[in-house]
């Protein structure tokens, strides 16, 4: 014979499932408890309310680009700022930062003390006070020269940032002659060979027409070659060149060979615009002239980083930042360019 409680948990196998033991009521009340613990720690941790802005940390903002290109060396000087809303449009005013004494130091042991001065702001729909700058003049920039701009300010740690002025690099623009007579050349490109030296992080090649408008003023105007071409839903789309970094990701001692190539049919869009803006009856070709910058690794990093990075697939959620100034934030960069001019027949056709 079976017992009642046997007989009870045969017919019904659910009786353990709808009527839990008392350690799981255990269990149950410990983990209630945990819960309730963390709900008041949470609370308690609310009081002062969230800030997305994090701390402040008031700092000297240093932003200036050297190049053998100009004689004068101008440094922007800033300060952090915090605006009571969380609009950093609502700032309007640059900050006061007197007692300033800034100077250029280069490897070789020269040294150039920066002037403090101010002047008009270029976004006054914005800015109600100047822009704070310090200049030097005159200043040889030497390639291959390295550069430290220091500054101090009372009540600020001193901020300085250095930039190796980048070598010179020789290249060479093959089928040269696609320039002159494109039509006899239409599978046959111009391509480009730098000769980038180690200290370049990175260089820019750019092929620009100049032209005579025949009107009462004869005006020179130039126009940018694209290096490409890409065929989309919309027609063709000129594509033109950016800023490209070595072939080489390892650190360089040596230069390196980098090529650059611009398209034949490229180069004939660019000249069959100008043809189509004025009449050919209306034009007459002068030169075309092909520039080429070199960057320092500072330039090349800071300009990569608020491009993003060039990346068509992917939305960033972060805001990245570069900086090289000690003791402040900012960006102390090179640049140099070289350039080679060739003459053009007058008519293109």
């Amino acid at each position: 014979m079976f017992s009642r409680s046997v007989l009870k948990t045969a017919l019904c196998p659910w009786r353990f499932t709808l009527w839990p033991s008392n350690g799981f009521f255990s269990f149950l009340f410990v983990r209630l408890r945990l819960l309730l613990i963390v709900a008041v720690v949470v609370l308690l941790a609310c009081e002062n309310g969230f800030d997305p802005r994090g701390t402040f940390e008031d700092r000297l903002v240093l932003f200036s680009v050297l190049t053998p290109a100009t004689d004068t060396i101008q440094v922007r000087l800033q300060s952090t700022y915090d605006p009571p809303a969380q609009d950093p449009l609502s700032h309007t005013t640059e900050p006061t930062l007197s007692g300033t004494a800034a100077s250029l130091l280069w490897s070789r042991g020269g040294m150039l003390a920066l002037r403090d001065t101010v002047v008009p702001h270029p976004n006054p729909g914005r800015y109600t006070t100047g822009l704070h700058l310090l200049t030097g003049v005159p200043l040889r920039v030497e390639r291959g020269e390295i550069y430290t701009v220091r500054v101090d300010v009372p009540g600020y740690p001193r901020a300085e940032g250095t930039a190796t002025v980048p070598g010179t690099a020789p290249f060479y623009f093959q089928n040269e002659d696609v320039l002159s007579h494109p039509s006899d050349y239409l599978t046959l490109d111009m391509d480009l060979l730098v000769g980038l030296p180690p200290d370049a992080f990175g260089f820019l090649p750019r092929l620009y027409v100049e032209y005579v408008v025949l009107s009462a003023d004869s005006a020179v105007e130039r126009i940018e070659v694209p290096s490409s071409l890409r065929v989309s839903v919309n027609g063709v789309d000129p594509i033109y060149p950016t800023l490209r970094g070595s072939s080489v990701a390892e650190e360089r001692t040596i230069a390196t060979v980098e090529l650059s190539t611009f398209k034949t049919d490229a180069y004939q869009f660019a000249l069959a615009e100008v043809r189509d803006r004025y009449g050919l009856a209306n034009v007459r070709f002068l030169r075309a002239i092909l520039y080429v910058t070199l960057v320092d690794e500072h330039l090349y990093k800071y300009y990569f980083l608020v491009n993003g990075f060039f990346d068509p697939y992917s939305v960033r959620t972060d805001q990245p930042d570069y900086s090289n100034v000690i003791g402040g934030v900012g960006l102390v960069g090179a640049y140099t360019v070289d350039s080679l001019s060739v003459s053009l027949p007058s008519t293109i056709n």
